[in-house]
């Protein structure tokens, strides 16, 4: 997470020091623990300080708006989901690149699952532009994963990062409609988000990997 300052009120204040760091982390866990009985409108600073034991002021210091606890929960919840999919994608061998995929995107659902509240904040229709900001990021870096799992297979052409986010961008839209439709990513809207992306990333690498 990128340290800001107190100009936007709707960013965190992140903690370099360890005692301050290890407040920051508790006062994102007291925040969790609410919103996952409520909504991610009713957040309040006070809660979250009454939650933590902390006077709201101190929560002010690191948090300007209950905006910034969101968006801090969010950028937490992005950075696990990277980084449990990297840690999974190393025990696995690679097959054909559309085998790949899928796999990247099970894991992925498999992760909102876990973590519900995640898609609220990251999928949800009440996400901040900082918010969708931060799953920019986290989009070219999956991104960059896959375009390095590609390059591991010679017979593939060489594929412009941008033509992986945009196809993961695909996926994003048709998951957040089965969000705001079921509250959950279904069967059905995971298998067309999967489609819709392949037939699109098709139109540049091959349809059947060379090996098959």
């Amino acid at each position: 997470m990128p340290e800001t300052g107190s100009i936007n009120k709707r960013l965190p204040k992140v903690p370099t020091q360890q005692r301050s760091r290890e407040r920051f982390e508790h006062i994102l866990d007291c925040a969790e623990a609410i919103l996952e009985e409520g909504e991610v409108e009713e957040l309040s600073i006070y809660d979250v300080a009454e939650k933590a034991e902390l006077q709201a002021q101190s929560v002010y210091r690191l948090f300007p708006s209950a905006v910034a606890i969101n968006y801090a929960l969010a950028q937490r919840y992005l950075d696990k989901m990277a980084d449990d999919i990297t840690a999974t994608k190393s025990n696995q061998t690679f097959t054909a690149w559309q085998d790949n995929f899928e796999r990247d995107l099970q894991l992925t659902r498999e992760f909102y699952h876990a973590h519900p509240l995640a898609l609220e904040l990251i999928l949800g229709s009440s996400v901040s532009k900082d918010v969708r900001a931060a799953d920019r990021a986290n989009i070219a870096r999956l991104a960059n994963s896959a375009m390095e799992s590609l390059r591991g297979k010679d017979n593939l052409p060489n594929l412009p990062i941008q033509k992986l986010e945009i196809a993961i961008d695909i996926v994003d839209a048709i998951w957040s409609q089965s969000y705001y439709s079921h509250g959950e990513i279904t069967d059905f809207y995971f298998k067309e988000s999967f489609r819709a992306a392949t037939s699109y990333l098709e139109l540049y690498l091959p349809r059947y990997n060379a090996d098959e």
